[in-house]
């Protein structure tokens, strides 16, 4: 039979089985972040969120991956590592069925299906789907070419452009 949940959010209405789990989701509305990091002073709103993150200062990575060795700060990182073994790809586009292994490169994807172009240009008017396509771009606004020639040591914004370079000293 369903669980009793006699404990209600004032704001969002969510019903908890136990007063505490209430008390913990109500920091979602008041921002309120109570368990603060000694060493940089960044506050969370749980207890665990706090432990997770004191491992980027000590550099400690407690999981390890048993086929490769790899090691990890938080459990999530390493069975999302374990399907780069497994092939393992839980998150299916609905729209086309591709699959992937995580749900960053899922929500990336469906972009490709709704013309989506969130991150905008700070020099022009263009839109860009991905953000790594943004920073590609704004490097024709900025002048910056890190991409040198081995032989002649010109430089280009794109690495796709010094490939096309490198044609000239064949």
């Amino acid at each position: 039979h369903c669980q009793d949940k006699p404990h209600v959010c004032g704001v969002c209405g969510k019903k908890f089985t136990y007063g505490h789990s209430l008390k913990v989701h109500e920091r979602v509305h008041t921002g309120d972040r109570p368990f603060v990091c000694p060493l940089c002073g960044k506050g969370f709103k749980q207890s665990n969120a706090l432990s997770s993150h004191q491992r980027v200062h000590t550099g400690e990575r407690p999981f390890s991956c048993q086929t490769c060795g790899k090691s990890f700060k938080q459990s999530s990182y390493l069975v999302i590592h374990q399907r780069t073994h497994t092939g393992e790809r839980p998150y299916k586009c609905q729209v086309c069925g591709k699959a992937f292994a995580r749900p960053s490169l899922l929500l990336q994807h469906h972009r490709v299906h709704s013309q989506e172009r969130p991150y905008k240009c700070s020099f022009c008017q263009k839109f860009f789907k991905d953000l790594a396509y943004l920073a590609v771009h704004e490097k024709v606004h900025t002048g910056e070419t890190p991409y040198k020639c081995s032989v002649c040591d010109k430089g280009f914004a794109h690495p796709s452009n010094l490939l096309q370079h490198h044609r000239v000293h064949r």
